[in-house]
């Protein structure tokens, strides 16, 4: 593919339906090794604001295709969109992640495939942060439940702690919160939801959120 274009579908023709949602991403993380600049894998256009897709399947929908660093190429019609799904679709945040050169395509470290419930997956940006996402593949709402930091590589000093940034947070004073501890708490889960964390190793005595 890198000899022919920068990018390459990796899947059949999506649908606004979130087993297709479902289906197609899993596909195209079979093909991760390959993910690289001018070699971009690409599991189909997003159909965020599509069909019957609720909000919370939006924001899953956009969130793993910007951590699976695929081509953002929107599907829905511009001039009849809702400020819920402009809301998704210009989320900066996450398209920065998606945009990150440095930053791998996401690898995952639980419910690793299409007949999971639940999944974490992972990426590095170039400050060295970690962004991960959980995501409730089911029809049925997921308990709070903690996923342990060390199991996706963040593992803080004596002295340090965990910057927590809840990247679709709509204000900026809710985005952080520092985390003593290295279990991180996973919400309450809808059906089809997700969230997204960019997490950061602070000194102890930095509190102080970049906010």
């Amino acid at each position: 593919a890198p000899a022919l274009a920068n990018s390459w579908r990796t899947t059949g023709d999506i649908e606004p339906r979130w087993a297709s949602i479902q289906r197609n991403f899993w596909q195209n993380q079979q093909h991760r090794s390959r993910a690289k600049p001018g070699s971009w894998c690409d599991p189909d256009m997003l159909e965020v604001g599509n069909g019957d897709m609720s909000d919370d399947e939006n924001r899953a929908h956009f969130s793993l295709w910007c951590l699976a660093k695929a081509p953002l190429l929107l599907g829905n019609d511009l001039t009849t969109m809702t400020d819920a799904v402009k809301d998704v679709i210009t989320n900066t945040r996450l398209i920065a992640v998606n945009q990150d050169l440095n930053a791998p395509m996401a690898d995952c470290f639980e419910g690793c495939s299409e007949d999971a419930n639940y999944s974490v997956l992972a990426t590095t940006v170039t400050n060295g942060d970690t962004v991960v996402v959980a995501v409730n593949w089911r029809s049925t709402t997921r308990s709070p439940s903690l996923l342990p930091s060390w199991t996706i590589g963040v593992v803080p000093g004596p002295n340090e702690r965990i910057l927590v940034k809840d990247l679709w947070a709509k204000k900026n004073d809710d985005a952080c919160r520092v985390s003593d501890d290295t279990l991180l708490q996973i919400p309450e889960l809808a059906p089809h939801s997700c969230v997204v964390y960019q997490l950061s190793i602070v000194d102890k005595e930095d509190v102080t959120a970049d906010k």
